[in-house]
């Protein structure tokens, strides 16, 4: 019956939609810490990046710019990620930042600056909120793209099944007033 099939849909796309909700949340709550988090390791890096040029470290330096440079672009597919959920600029912001963590826990760039408290504390800091930023950036992406799951399986087939049974309602409908207008005529 059309009637019980727009119920059980509409039961069902209600629930997708308060699933929707929630994941459409997490998501923005995980942006948010991304947004944060990204300047913080960007700045700490520079900081190491200044300190090693100023002090004539410059095969370091150098490194420490390649890191950066990673971390950069990195964030670049990260946040296009968030415009389109294209897997392949997922996996390419994972490698970038990977091969910045790569190269900010070198322990060689960790014994270049064991001597200087302040550079030491700042590479730690970069090192460990890129962490941070990974393991979000990664639990961003499965989140992202449950939602879309979620959008294209429960909310697009339901709606669709709920607009075929409308239809299929108002045919009956149709019909049947046309049976009883012709009914009524004769």
């Amino acid at each position: 019956d059309a009637v019980t099939r727009i119920l059980e849909a509409k039961d069902a796309f209600a629930v997708g939609v308060a699933e929707l909700f929630q994941l459409n949340s997490a998501r923005d709550a995980l942006v948010a810490e991304l947004d944060e988090i990204g300047p913080e390791i960007n700045s700490q890096a520079s900081t190491v990046f200044v300190i090693l040029t100023a002090t004539g470290r410059t095969t370091m330096a150098a490194r420490t710019a390649n890191a950066q440079q990673a971390l950069l672009t990195g964030q670049l597919y990260a946040s296009r990620f968030l415009i389109d959920y294209d897997a392949e600029d997922s996996s390419e912001a994972v490698a970038e930042l990977l091969s910045a963590l790569g190269t900010l826990s070198d322990p060689s760039l960790a014994a270049a600056i064991a001597d200087d408290a302040s550079l030491t504390s700042a590479l730690d800091g970069a090192t460990e909120a890129l962490k941070v930023y990974i393991s979000r950036f990664n639990t961003l992406a499965q989140t992202s793209r449950n939602r879309n799951a979620l959008q294209a399986e429960v909310l697009d087939k339901r709606g669709v099944e709920i607009a075929a049974a409308a239809d299929t309602l108002e045919q009956a409908a149709k019909t049947r007033l046309a049976a009883l207008s012709d009914t009524t005529q004769t």
